[in-house]
C-alpha cells in the first residue's frame, strides 16, 4: 500500500469522526459555559431551605385578683378564688366579681355566686364608680343585690371581701360605704353590727369569713 493511499484513508477516517460528532451534538466549544437553572436534572439541584415558625400563644391578658363566691351550709362561709381582672385594683376587683360565673368543677365543689351572667342575667350588676378618699372607699352601683331571708347579707359580702384584699402594688381600703347611682344605701350586714348608711368592713361579716369553716 502506497504513502499517498494510506493518507487518504486517514483522511476519510477523520471525515467520518467530524461528521459524526455533529450529528450527536457533541459541544465543541473550547471554554466552559453556565448551565441554566431550569437544564439542570432536578436530582442535581440544591435543596431548598425548610422554614419553620413556632407560634407560642399570649399569656392570658390581666393580673389575678380573688373574687368571692359562697359556700351555701352549715355554716354559709365565702371561699376565694381567682380569676383575671385589668389590674390589681379594689374597682377592677369588683368588676371581674360582677362578671364571673362558677367554673363546672368549681359548681361540683358546692359553690355559688349572687353575681354573674348566669345569675343576673340582662340584670346584672355593674359597677358605676368607685371613688377613695382617706382609706375608705366609696362604691356607686347600678342596682343592688335584690337577696332576701337570712341570706342578705351574702352579697354584700362578696363585693366587701372582694374589694378589701391585699392588691398588689396599690392602696388596698378597709371600710366600704355603697351608693346606688351616686345615692348612699344601707349595706346588709349580720344582724346588730351596724347601722344604716355607715361603712362596712370584713369585721362586719364574721359568720362568713372563709376562715370561719377553715377555708
Amino acid at each position: 500500500m502506497t504513502p499517498q493511499l494510506t493518507l487518504q484513508r486517514l483522511l476519510v477516517v477523520l471525515t467520518l469522526l467530524s461528521l459524526i460528532a455533529v450529528g450527536c451534538s457533541i459541544p465543541t466549544e473550547s471554554a466552559a459555559r453556565p448551565i441554566a437553572a431550569d437544564d439542570v436534572p432536578e436530582i442535581l439541584r440544591p435543596l431548598e431551605p425548610v422554614t419553620t415558625s413556632t407560634t407560642i400563644p399570649a399569656p392570658e391578658p390581666g393580673v389575678a385578683v380573688q373574687v368571692f363566691f359562697v359556700r351555701q351550709g352549715d355554716p354559709t362561709v365565702l371561699v376565694p378564688v381567682t380569676r383575671q381582672a385589668t389590674e390589681s385594683t379594689a374597682e377592677a376587683a369588683l368588676e371581674a366579681l360582677f362578671a364571673a360565673d362558677p367554673t363546672p368543677e368549681e359548681q361540683e365543689d358546692g359553690l355559688t355566686t349572687f353575681f354573674g351572667p348566669a345569675t343576673l342575667g340582662e340584670e346584672l350588676i355593674t359597677l358605676l364608680k368607685a371613688q377613695f378618699r382617706g382609706n375608705r372607699l366609696f362604691v356607686d352601683l347600678s342596682q343592688l343585690p335584690g337577696i332576701e331571708g337570712e341570706l342578705r347579707p351574702v352579697p354584700w359580702s362578696q363585693m366587701v371581701f372582694t374589694a378589701t384584699q391585699a392588691f398588689r402594688g396599690n392602696a388596698t381600703f378597709e371600710r366600704i360605704r355603697f351608693q346606688l347611682e351616686g345615692e348612699p344605701v344601707s349595706a346588709e350586714a349580720e344582724e346588730g353590727l351596724v347601722l344604716p348608711n355607715t361603712f362596712v368592713t370584713r369585721a362586719s361579716y364574721p359568720s362568713l369569713a372563709p376562715n370561719a369553716a377553715g377555708e
